[in-house]
């Protein structure tokens, strides 16, 4: 998510969209490699007022260069606070896509806001996409009502990607898969990718 990212992009000078952010720690890596401009949103509570303490400290930029909001991406109110905003240069969209019924319509409206390049990290299958209840508690997912997710399928993802116009990576795996992680994200498996999309 950082090494790799910043390695084929360059986030001088650049703004940053993060979605389902948490307190905004993936952002604020590209940040100080040089990206001028962050807006995120993220559904829970607790984790914009993480954000909020954790921006306030004088490595990020001023206040007017960076916004949280609270709201589900894949709801058209929240797309109106901050769509104003962009577009955005870069969007990152570290796991929420399988948290969705259905994330086309969130990559539709992702690629109708960025410009040049987005990062992805989610969980995937070589096999068919299935349908898989997972509980739907706001510790684990900010989409309350959304107990059904879809594992998305590799091939069918980076397809999707390009039919938007940008040409996705997948990153290579460049560390050991720590003690206890469940299959299901385990890199190493290939159970879970971070794609780099560019234009």
């Amino acid at each position: 998510m950082v090494d790799e990212v910043v390695s084929r992009y360059s986030f001088q000078g650049k703004s940053v969209l993060s979605l389902a952010s948490n307190c905004g720690y993936w952002s604020s890596r590209y940040v100080a490699h040089g990206a001028r401009k962050m807006f995120g949103v993220e559904g829970r509570e607790q984790y914009l007022e993480q954000a909020k303490l954790y921006w306030s400290t004088e490595q990020f930029p001023p206040i007017d260069a960076r916004d949280f909001v609270s709201g589900n991406v894949l709801d058209v109110q929240t797309w109106s606070k901050f769509r104003p905003k962009g577009p955005f240069d870069f969007t990152v969209c570290a796991g929420p896509l399988y948290h969705l019924p259905d994330c086309r319509q969130l990559l539709a409206w992702i690629a109708a806001v960025t410009n040049e390049a987005l990062v992805i990290d989610t969980r995937v299958t070589l096999k068919d996409e299935r349908p898989v209840d997972e509980p739907g508690d706001l510790c684990f997912n900010a989409i309350e009502a959304t107990r059904t997710k879809i594992v998305l399928n590799l091939r069918d993802l980076l397809r999707h990607i390009q039919s938007f116009g940008f040409q996705p990576e997948v990153l290579s795996v460049r560390f050991e898969s720590p003690p206890g992680l469940r299959d299901v994200d385990d890199y190493n498996l290939g159970n879970r990718v971070t794609i780099l999309a560019k234009r």
